[in-house]
Order: C-alpha cells, then structure tokens, then sequence
C-alpha cells in the first residue's frame, strides 16, 4: 500500500498542475494520502520502515494543497474578470453617450447653416 500511495502521489503532483486535468486526480490523491495513512499505522505496529508510505502521504497532501490552490486562483481571477468587464461596460457606454451627443450638435449646426445658405440664396 505503501507503493501505490507514493505512485499515486507522484501522478496527482504532477497533473495537480495542469487546470481542470487536476480535477481528475483529486479523487486518487484523496485515495492516494488514506493508503498511505493505513500503511504507516499498519508498519509502525510491525516495526517496518515507513519512508514510501511518508513519501506518499506527502505527495497526496501536496497534490490535494496545489489542486485546492490552482481552484482558489481561478475563482479569485474569474470574480476579478467579472467587475472588469463591468467597468469596461460602463466606459463603452460614457463614450457611446459622448458620440451621440457630438454627433447630434454636428447635425444641428449642420442643418442651421444649411438653412441659413438657403436664405441667403433666396
């Protein structure tokens, strides 16, 4: 159990990394940190050595840190993001509002000097 606790530790820190992939080794790493968990209780009452079991319990517990690391960094980017596009929403819309009022003074004084060539035509 030892084994596959450290095996299962070096896969879930190494695509721990890679966002959404490391969704799918938190389930293993959560299997990964119990085996290893067992097997130290298990070889501390045989008074065997532990270190793959350690090795393993540690690399689960790192998995399982960076997974719950890269989700926290997403959320916070993502929230973040979100108030961006809202202030660049009101930006678009103070400048869209700045056109329209430009371009409605430009048609007027186009339309009053257009009146007033006609009445000097006349």
């Amino acid at each position: 159990m030892g084994t596959a606790s450290l095996v299962i530790g070096i896969i879930a820190i190494i695509f721990g990394f890679i966002p959404v992939v490391n969704y799918f080794v938190l389930l293993p790493a959560i299997l990964g940190l119990i085996l290893g968990i067992i097997d130290i209780s298990i070889k501390v009452k045989q008074n065997k050595p532990k270190s793959e079991s350690i090795c393993g319990v540690v690399l689960n517990g790192l998995a399982i840190f960076v997974i719950a690391a890269w989700t926290i960094a997403i959320a916070l980017m993502i929230s973040s993001s979100g108030e961006q596009i809202q202030r660049l929403q009101l930006i678009v819309q103070d400048q869209l509002t700045r056109m329209e009022r430009q371009s409605a003074s430009y048609i007027s004084d186009l339309e009053s000097s257009s009146a007033k060539e006609k009445n000097e035509e006349e």
